[in-house]
């Protein structure tokens, strides 16, 4: 396995079982950019965005998810984008600060789920209906 992908792995491992990725990983964003390839650097944003909104880091969280979106993008993985927003929106909507965000995340998730016909646009438009209740 190449060193990019250990280190993916690595931080993967950190964040989703340790929970205090956060310290580890916020000074090697750099390096987490440059190795991340694919599913696994956006699943690692993604669990660093969590993180960071469990400990109320609202704008290290939004930067986390962000750099996700990033990748994606640079990957062409926007599907996986639209799937990992509609995740996003749930969680951030769970947080006073968060309501309007999530109507936000949401209404960006469904301009790309047309843009790339997302099979599954029906998810957003539930979602969405939801967050705006």
């Amino acid at each position: 396995m190449e060193k990019g992908k250990k280190l993916i792995l690595l931080f993967s491992i950190i964040v989703i079982i340790f929970g205090t990725s956060i310290y580890f990983i916020g000074d090697r964003k750099k390096t987490l950019k440059e190795n991340s390839t694919e599913i696994s650097g956006m699943k690692a944003y993604f669990e660093l965005s969590r993180e960071y909104l469990n400990e109320s880091q609202f704008t290290k969280s939004e930067e986390a998810f962000k750099d996700l979106k990033e990748l994606g993008i640079n990957e062409g993985k926007k599907e996986d984008i639209v799937k990992y927003s509609l995740l996003r929106a749930h969680d951030i909507s769970f947080y006073a600060e968060g309501k309007n965000k999530a109507v936000e995340i949401l209404e960006d998730a469904l301009e790309l789920a047309k843009e790339i016909n997302y099979d599954n646009i029906e998810d957003v438009y539930f979602e969405l209906g939801r967050a705006y209740w």
